[in-house]
């Protein structure tokens, strides 16, 4: 058909009379179906309630009828998820202001994301102050759940970190319903975020149940080594929780008498998470007696690992932290250059170690190396095979052949195979250069 006949009939359709008989009611907007018209409320309620904050703000804006269901349901104001980067995205901050503003009195599950621009740097001051802008506009009525995920505020300044724990201790203060209180990494010299533990432990003591601080504190390596600071406090405060369930901690905060205490408190431990930043061959170790009563008082608890930054001697240290009596599920390891010059990491031996005590237990498995000098090609593949119930796993190293990242992702697809879970074709992912072999099998 050419242009012209197209011309043709659109004209004469536009030249046509409106029979008045027929679709009557295309041309009668008071007649016009909406969706919540056709559909029960309830119906489109759960409709809206799979799109995020982003999403609803713009339905809330198609029309009034929307715009009034939208902002009339507070269930859909209830969790809010916010992204606050440190580098220029203005327009992103801005959006995250403007929603605190407006619907941050409706939250209760309030989760902020602080991302960082480089990861290896310890601190950013600039995000201090974005956090600081974000607090106060918050001003939620109800609180369940808070979490501000790498905050990163040790060397914020003095005036803003000071702002930040005074609108933190005003707003958790309020709240004595509160279940989940998470600060991991948030760097807090000692004295001032003790203030926001004993704000957060006093306030909940009945109804906290998830208390993740690692990394809560910033503790210079010296004052870990030479002169251990006293964390009575921070002890105190986790006693005193009467339904503890899930409990995050770094591994220079933990004692015996900790230990101990915890076994005979009112917790009800089922996860534990240590996170563990500095380790040495002469760092303090928790006696097995210790771990072995809380196992027993906890038979259900399932412990996580975490050993990343400064490792030095890693053959001697990471047993340490890793204590064979303990039902280990998850372990991560960093220790890409963060070892002693004169000892080169036998990788070799801690992973014989992890598979020789938690061969059982392990499920998921995370290891970040620099061995350039090493290969640990046959040494991850007997790993893996002495370790049955592994089914995540992600690794980043140097490998002397390049079949080795396959082999060792059809262990773990035939292992799911077998055991009927996650049936799902493995994936792999290289991240580095040519001669870095990094791979990552978990499943979606």
């Amino acid at each position: 058909m050419s242009n012209s006949e197209k011309n043709v009939i659109s004209s004469t359709v536009l030249l046509e009379p409106r029979k008045e008989t027929e679709n009557k009611h295309l041309y009668e907007p008071s007649k016009v179906s909406y969706l919540q018209d056709q559909v029960p409320q309830e119906i489109v309620i759960k409709i809206f309630s799979y799109f995020d904050i982003k999403e609803l703000v713009k339905l809330a804006a198609v029309c009034r009828s929307w715009r009034d269901l939208i902002h009339g349901t507070p269930r859909f104001w209830w969790k809010a998820y916010l992204t606050l980067p440190c580098w220029r995205q203005r327009k992103l901050r801005k959006n995250v202001y403007s929603y605190a503003a407006l619907y941050g009195n409706r939250c209760r599950d309030l989760v902020i994301s602080c991302e960082h621009r480089y990861v290896n740097v310890a601190c950013c001051e600039k995000l201090a102050i974005y956090l600081r802008n974000l607090l106060h506009l918050l001003h939620p009525t109800t609180l369940t759940s808070f979490k501000i995920n790498d905050a990163r505020l040790v060397c914020g300044k003095p005036s803003v970190r000071s702002s930040v724990i005074k609108i933190l201790i005003g707003m958790l203060s309020r709240f004595d319903r509160l279940q989940c209180f998470a600060m991991p990494f948030a760097k807090f010299f000692y004295t001032e975020g003790i203030k926001v533990l004993k704000t957060v432990t006093s306030a909940s003591k009945e109804t906290l149940q998830s208390l993740l601080i690692e990394g809560f504190f910033h503790t210079p390596n010296e004052i870990i080594m030479e002169e251990p600071v006293s964390f009575d406090d921070v002890t105190k405060g986790i006693l005193s929780l009467n339904n503890l369930k899930k409990l995050g901690i770094d591994f220079f905060v933990l004692t015996d008498d900790f230990v101990n205490a915890l076994c005979t408190s009112s917790a009800k431990l089922e996860k534990l998470k240590i996170n563990s930043s500095y380790i040495t061959f002469s760092t303090k170790n928790i006696s097995q007696i210790s771990w072995l009563n809380l196992t027993k008082a906890f038979p259900k608890m399932k412990v996580e690992i975490s050993i990343t930054s400064i490792v030095e001697f890693p053959t001697i240290s990471i047993p340490v932290v890793l204590e064979p009596v303990l039902p280990i599920s998850k372990i991560r390891l960093d220790i890409r250059k963060n070892y002693h010059p004169n000892d080169e990491p036998n990788i070799g031996a801690v992973l014989r170690h992890i598979s020789t005590h938690f061969s059982r237990s392990l499920v998921k498995f995370e290891m970040d190396i620099d061995n350039r000098d090493h290969p640990i090609d046959e040494v991850l593949k007997i790993f893996v095979q002495s370790c049955p119930h592994l089914l995540h796993l992600t690794v980043s190293a140097h490998f002397a052949s390049p079949h080795t990242q396959q082999h060792v992702l059809d262990l773990i697809q035939a292992r799911r195979l077998q055991q009927c879970k996650y049936p799902r074709k493995p994936r792999s992912q290289i991240r580095e250069p040519p001669q870095v072999r990094s791979f990552s099998e978990s499943p979606d």
